[in-house]
């Protein structure tokens, strides 16, 4: 407790030292819209029915280098056939250790290091076919450490390590608050096969295993999401492709234990299988930079 204060003060300072509008050296912003018939722990878990579901996920996303670090933000906006919604969202502001000493930190493929924050929020809306009329809504904090490589051929190759503050789950289960750790992988590659342009991007989470303060065991859980996307725009030619682009693509996500439930441990309904919480999803992606 007193170490999440100290960070929390920590990381409070920091920002609130950063200057209140921060100068943007670039930054993108880009909506996408994603379909999928595959995502597990489907909103009407509560009846343990199905194994997954089909879901539609509108996505707004901004990332930007700033004269203090760099930022990145996303709200993904889904729904199902049922009904039911969800609205999750992650902030992750990021100072970086070399310009706040103004001082070049690189050295090697290292080209910074950074202090992360992260705030990630969720709030599902449940129908009347979702078994239960009580909504769910969490808010985490994630404090830790990140460095940046530069490596031939990508855009950016980022880890982070966090320490995880979970807040409690108001939901009908009512999961109290607890923590763990966390690390991150992101990078984006870009890529031409004859004139196509292409860019295949992601990232990987690895979060620790850890028992709550109600003795409940949270699984280990790894979530590898990747997209490949083509250039559309190009290939149709339209106005300012080069700098507003359209891209067509798949995003494929491979989540073992999903929100750290473990898989196959929790008989469905009907006695004979167990809830398979191991994702294997394919997404169809259409996304605008502008």
């Amino acid at each position: 407790m007193v170490k999440q204060r100290f960070l929390l003060v920590l990381f409070a300072v920091l920002l609130l030292a950063s200057p209140a509008s921060a100068k943007y050296f670039w930054q993108d912003f880009n909506v996408s819209l994603l379909g999928g018939a595959n995502y597990r722990v489907p909103y009407d878990n509560p009846k343990f029915i199905t194994q997954d579901e089909s879901r539609t996920v509108f996505t707004f996303e901004h990332c930007g280098e700033t004269d203090f670090g760099d930022t990145f933000m996303f709200v993904d906006y889904m729904w199902n056939n049922d009904g039911d919604t969800e609205l999750y969202g992650e902030l992750n502001p990021r100072i970086s250790i070399g310009k706040a000493l103004n001082k070049d930190l690189s050295n090697g493929i290292i080209q910074d290091y950074f202090l992360s924050y992260c705030y990630e929020f969720g709030n599902n809306y449940y129908s009347k076919d979702s078994g239960t009329t009580q909504d769910s809504h969490f808010r985490n904090h994630l404090f830790g450490f990140g460095i940046n490589f530069k490596i031939k051929g990508f855009t950016h190759f980022k880890i982070d390590y966090f320490l995880r503050a979970n807040g409690q789950n108001v939901h009908p289960a009512g999961n109290p608050a607890w923590k763990n750790q966390q690390i991150t992988f992101v990078w984006g590659y870009p890529f031409n096969i004859g004139d196509a342009e292409f860019v295949y991007d992601g990232f990987v989470d690895y979060t620790t295993p850890e028992t709550d303060s109600a003795n409940v065991k949270h699984e280990s859980s790894t979530n590898f999401t990747s997209q490949l996307k083509w250039n559309l725009g190009k290939a149709l030619k339209l106005k300012n492709y080069k700098k507003n682009k359209l891209y067509l693509g798949v995003e494929y996500v491979h989540w073992n234990n999903k929100f750290g439930i473990d898989s196959n441990s929790i008989p469905m309904s009907d006695g004979k299988t167990k809830w398979d919480t191991d994702e294997r999803n394919v997404n169809v992606l259409l996304q605008y930079h502008f």
